[in-house]
Formats: structure tokens, sequence, C-alpha cells
């Protein structure tokens, strides 16, 4: 199973940094969901969602990153505040 990133408003996939394709056989394989959430992270992405292509049917299925709790600060927590 291949572990995508996709943004949702235009549906494209990253490919590589800075490089996105609209072919899910295509982009780049994340290997697990906490390399993409770090990635998004890092790279500041929004309106993300995580994409799951299965092989060989390749069915997807994808999971809206918000739905998982995630702010773009999920791989680093905010400092508890005092």
């Amino acid at each position: 199973m291949k572990v995508l990133l996709r943004q949702i408003p235009t549906g494209l996939y990253v490919q590589s940094a800075g490089s996105w394709t609209g072919d899910p056989r295509a982009a780049f394989d994340f290997q697990s969901i906490r390399r993409a959430i770090q990635f998004a992270d890092s790279s500041g992405l929004t309106h993300m969602e995580l994409a799951f292509l299965s092989d060989p049917l390749e069915q997807m299925t994808r999971v809206p990153l918000e739905t998982l709790g995630w702010n773009r600060s999920v791989s680093h927590p905010p400092e508890p505040s005092v």
C-alpha cells in the first residue's frame, strides 16, 4: 500500500518537494503516515489529506489530516502555556 499526500482543493498529489501530479501512481510514496505528516508539517502545506493506494487493486482511501487532529504541528506539539 502506498501512502500519499493529496491537496484537497486542487486534487494534486505530492510528487517531490515543490512538484505535484494528478496521477496517484506517479506520486511520492511516503511509506508511513508519520513521514507524510512530517513532510506536510515541515513544508507548510495546508488543506491536505492522506491517500492510501492499495496494490494491485488500485483502490483509493482518503482521510483529511484535520480528522486526525492535525493542525500543522502534529509532529511538533506546541509548548505548554505557563
